[in-house]
């Protein structure tokens, strides 16, 4: 283009802008004259009323004018009460029937008003009943801490998190925040959130946190569409992992990884072990494979965020034999038989939770169900058994969990110390995360207060010690 139609250009451009601000500046001026106006009239028929020279205003006139000229005409059209009641002797009866249909619609009322009361009671005694069992779950943990704090055979803590599942959960239950330069870190506010509130809760002595990698794994070489349906994760969520893996090492949280195996074989292989050294451990996961994990030293621990908070379910042998009447190892038959949607497992094509369920109860196993398929009762399942067991055994061993995994994890790096480190300070403070960076603060001034009033400690004992060694000398 040439220099001329670029000034042409231009020169149209600012015509236009000029052309709109002044109609949008013409507009404002008419707004603000008609509201003058309505202002004036209003304040001179309130000099009217004030003085009493109301009757002589026209409007005010005309206005009266009309309102008589309704009424008379409305008094004209309705009749007597006694005159109707004379020339129809049905009125009545309609007054009877209206009488019973205000009744009725009350009695309906009163229904629906019983109906809702009830419902919110329903609510609430359900409410009660959750908020029970986890103050008798709590009580109980209280006692049996208490009774090995007296006997002197109270065990150790370990609290191992699944890094990526939870990261998930907290993508997703937390609204979208970014700081400053753009960075999501929604997904870091709610992890956070959850760790924090779980170390509250246990408060343990040992905490890890486990991460899955990139690489392939040895169910993929089993199978390759192993976890083949699984979207992939956002950008927004994915740009938050190595800074989540960032904040944990800042924080002196060691991070469990390997490659060729899953978070939940190096969760599973170390919560085992710790078991057999005597610690109690809680996994928090929002994977339910991790279930057959669970024992009485080993607790599954997995939350849910809703609107009113992060609620979070625990599972010991007990619980899991309650919710889905099987032992935590028989979690595996049901997997190898219904499958899973998630992992891609295949399982028995036509076998669903609860045909799965009612056969690992009276079979135990998959070998045990295939030893007796003739007594198999649904064909259908008798069919699948007989078809597609190769699909069972390999499904089986997808959803086991490998609790001998070659991983090299030391008690004494994960000890909790101080999670409140100046390194975490310092990368919450250049990443602008406000709503953590807080919390965070005030441990920093917490600590830098007490370190000057040590060093102030010190100094007056220094003092006191110059003092009386003067008087000794004197």
């Amino acid at each position: 283009m040439s220099k001329k139609a670029l000034q042409n250009r231009l020169e149209e451009s600012r015509f236009y802008i000029w052309r709109t601000k002044v109609s949008r500046i013409y507009r404002i001026g008419l707004m603000v004259l008609a509201e003058l106006l309505l202002v004036v009239i209003l304040m001179t028929q309130a000099d009217l009323w004030q003085n009493g020279t109301m009757e002589h205003n026209p409007i005010c006139q005309f206005l009266s004018i009309h309102r008589e000229d309704r009424r008379q005409a409305e008094t004209e059209s309705k009749p007597s009460e006694t005159e109707s009641e004379t020339k129809n002797p049905l009125i009545k009866t309609d007054t009877a029937s209206t009488e019973n249909e205000t009744t009725t619609q009350k009695q309906r009322e009163k229904k629906q008003s019983k109906n809702r009361e009830k419902k919110k009671k329903k609510k609430k005694s359900k409410k009660s009943k959750k908020k029970k069992k986890k103050r008798s779950r709590l009580k109980k943990r209280q006692k049996s801490e208490r009774t090995e704090k007296r006997t002197g055979t109270l065990r150790e803590k370990l609290v191992l998190i699944d890094g990526h599942s939870i990261l998930n959960r907290a993508f997703y239950g937390v609204p979208d925040l970014t700081n400053t330069e753009g960075l999501h870190t929604n997904a870091v506010y709610g992890f956070l959130n959850i760790l924090f509130k779980i170390l509250a809760e246990e408060q343990p002595q040992y905490l890890a946190v486990a991460f899955d990698l990139s690489a392939p794994t040895f169910r993929h070489k089993m199978y390759d569409a192993y976890k083949g349906t699984r979207k992939p994760q956002p950008p927004r969520l994915h740009e938050q992992v190595p800074v989540m893996k960032e904040v944990l090492t800042a924080m002196g949280v060691p991070l469990l990884m390997k490659e060729g195996y899953e978070a939940d074989d190096l969760l599973g292989t170390v919560a085992k072990r710790m078991e057999k050294e005597g610690l109690d451990v809680s996994v928090v996961s929002g994977d339910r494979d991790l279930l057959q994990l669970a024992t009485e030293h080993i607790m599954i621990r997995i939350p849910k965020t809703k609107r009113t908070g992060t609620e979070i379910e625990d599972y010991h042998a007990k619980e899991v034999l309650e919710k889905y009447q099987v032992t935590p190892p028989q979690i595996i038959e049901l997997k190898a038989m219904m499958g899973d949607a998630s992992d891609n497992i295949p399982g028995l094509p036509g076998v669903g939770e609860k045909t799965a369920t009612k056969l690992v109860v009276a079979y135990g196993t998959i070998e045990n169900a295939c030893a007796h398929v003739e007594e198999i009762k649904p064909t259908k399942a008798k069919k699948c058994f007989l078809e597609h067991y190769d699909l069972a055994v390999l499904s089986k061993k997808l959803a086991t969990i490998d609790t001998d995994s070659p991983i090299d994890f030391v008690l004494e790096d994960a000890r909790l110390t101080d999670l409140y480190t100046p390194e975490a300070f310092a990368l919450f403070k250049s990443w602008s995360l406000r709503i953590c960076w807080e919390d965070f603060s005030v441990m920093h001034r917490i600590r830098r207060w007490n370190s000057i009033f040590t060093q102030w400690k010190i100094l007056v004992r220094r003092k006191t010690c110059l003092h009386r060694q003067q008087g000794q000398h004197s």
